[in-house]
């Protein structure tokens, strides 16, 4: 995945994951013990924004994690993933 690409999704997921339905789903599942919930939000997001860029969910995965690891400590990505997981509470 080259890096524009990957910067576009990343944007998007971060948008998706602090966005206040999402963080609210996050917290009532939390609250709940409910595990599963806690895993599919973050993927269902993940998907919608792979298909909505065009990429193909199983092999986008794939190619967005070796992509971070590529990118992760460019100075313009770090931020991005430090908002990413702050996002999800990490």
């Amino acid at each position: 995945m080259e890096k524009p690409t990957f910067v576009k999704v990343l944007t998007g997921i971060i948008e998706a994951f602090e966005n206040p339905y999402f963080q609210d789903a996050m917290a009532e599942a939390e609250a709940a013990g409910d595990a599963d919930r806690l895993i599919q939000l973050p993927m269902d997001v993940q998907e919608k924004v792979f298909t909505t860029n065009g990429i193909d969910l199983v092999q986008g995965v794939a190619e967005f994690k070796a992509a971070g690891r590529q990118f992760g400590a460019d100075a313009d990505v770090t931020p991005l993933l430090t908002r990413m997981r702050q996002a999800l509470g990490k």
